[in-house]
């Protein structure tokens, strides 16, 4: 897209309207993220002080151990707020909620208010220094008022004496190539009038307005969590270590703040043994006042965080953070859950939720894995279904036999008799077992997993909006 110059010394950006201005934004979305990130390294605050994890037999680690925000993600969100800003320059509600759910996660870096301040300055003089235009503030070569007067290409000047001071010394009079000017004066609220006055076009000019809405609408998810007394990071304990599987750890912490979540959510946790990176686990039951939490967690060979678990030792201190997720179940229909290994934790916290309510839906559960070694949490489920006259539990094993190690000998069970279970996929032996059409059904395990047993479903006349499951990742 060819942008045309003007003699007034800044370039005067093309895009007419919003939906132009996003078309090139969008296109360009990764050069004015890199612009913004290179301005906000000099002139955010420093970080605000949340949990490090540590070691039993030592202190916390120090917070440069700590990951750093994916360029990235932040990037993947950005094409999203932009897919999602209307021609009114509102957001959809999904772009809305986005945008929330990210400055809810960014607490756990330490981002608060101020950091959100200089992130919109540094977005809007990243998109103006991209676009060729001035930021809002900046003084220009002909004077205060622009080359045009007050009213800019309209041609009036109200004001005689417009037009004839001269562009001051220490101010730059264009951005660079690689970051945006540092003009003096704010750079937030612009306003077409003063957009006019800097030759800068509708379409530009609202797509700077947007660009402020966004990290409003970040800013706003983080106070909200803070206004509800949320915090931002829990340190938490390990009381407990046990390995159920040559693959399955559990782990059992507490939490100091006790975080709000709700069954069925998952949250992010870091740890002392793989420090630089935030993982999503689910609480195999619900949030209590006594801030207990337990995690499984299934080894994955070549991973950077699941392989250092079996090494976590009780005393270690992870950091737990940002519950998210809206598995969940109405009460207004029966359920279907398909669990597939360690996807049973959120599921058994939902059932766990559950047994505290009389007149419980009917609950079908199909607990799947490749082997029955490594249905760890079985004598706990059928215990559940005993107690439970609206509860099924259904184990599902693609091999009848372990594979060599799979089940470590302290954990054999009589349940663990592959004669009570189904064989084949959880797919196959779930759509076998149907019809399950009206029902509510909620599925948890592997991305493939997942995939394949929804497929199936829906092929079996299963409604796809009454199908739930976490983000694919």
């Amino acid at each position: 897209m060819n942008w045309s110059g003007t003699d007034s010394g800044w370039p005067t950006a093309a895009p007419a309207d919003l939906p132009a201005a996003v078309a090139v934004a969008r296109d360009r979305a990764e050069e004015i993220l890199r612009r913004a990130v290179e301005h906000y390294t000099r002139t955010a605050p420093p970080p605000l002080d949340v949990h490090q994890p540590g070691p039993a037999d030592g202190p916390d680690l120090p917070p440069e151990t700590a990951p750093r925000p994916d360029p990235q993600l932040l990037l993947r969100v950005a094409r999203r707020a932009l897919d999602g800003l209307t021609p009114a320059g509102d957001f959809t509600r999904p772009a809305a909620d986005l945008l929330t759910a990210l400055g809810r996660d960014l607490r756990k870096y330490g981002v608060g208010v101020p950091h959100h301040e200089a992130a919109a300055e540094s977005l809007i003089r990243a998109v103006c220094a991209t676009f060729g235009v001035p930021a809002p503030g900046s003084p220009t070569p002909d004077g205060p008022h622009g080359r045009h007067g007050r009213h800019g290409r309209h041609g009036r000047d109200d004001d005689p004496s417009a037009g004839t001071a001269p562009a001051t010394a220490d101010a730059p009079t264009t951005a660079t190539a690689d970051t945006p000017a540092d003009t003096p004066g704010p750079v937030t609220g612009v306003t077409y009038a003063e957009a006019e006055r800097l030759g800068i076009s509708a379409g530009t000019a609202e797509l700077l307005q947007a660009t402020e809405l966004a990290v409003h609408l970040a800013a706003l998810g983080a106070t909200e969590d803070a206004d509800h007394g949320q915090p931002a990071t829990a340190g938490a304990e390990v009381l407990e270590v046990e390995r159920r599987s040559a693959e399955v750890t559990v782990v059992r912490l507490r939490l100091t703040p006790p975080l709000t979540w709700y069954a069925g959510q998952y949250v992010e946790v870091r740890t002392p043994r793989a420090p630089g990176v935030w993982r999503h686990l689910s609480p195999t039951f619900p949030g209590n006042p006594e801030g207990l939490v337990e995690f499984q967690v299934r080894t994955v060979p070549g991973g950077t965080f699941s392989p250092t678990v079996p090494e976590t030792r009780p005393g270690d201190r992870w950091v737990v953070a940002n519950p998210a997720g809206d598995l969940a179940v109405s009460g207004d229909r029966d359920v279907l859950m398909i669990a597939g290994g360690t996807g049973l934790g959120p599921l058994r916290a939902l059932i766990l939720d559950m047994s505290r309510t009389p007149g419980s839906p009917a609950v079908d559960v199909f607990y799947g894995a490749r082997y029955p070694g490594e249905l760890v949490e079985l004598t706990g489920m059928l215990g559940f279904a005993d107690a439970h006259p609206w509860l099924t539990v259904t184990p599902v094993v693609e091999h009848r036999e372990d594979a060599p190690g799979v089940m470590l000998s302290r954990h054999r069970l009589p349940e663990h008799d592959p004669a009570t279970m189904q064989a084949g996929t959880l797919a196959e032996v779930v759509t076998a077992a149907g019809p399950w059409t009206g029902r509510e059904v909620l599925v948890c395990g592997s991305p493939a997993m997942v995939r394949a047993t929804v497929e199936a479903l829906v092929g079996n006349g299963v409604d796809p909006s009454l199908i739930r499951h976490d983000p694919l990742i």
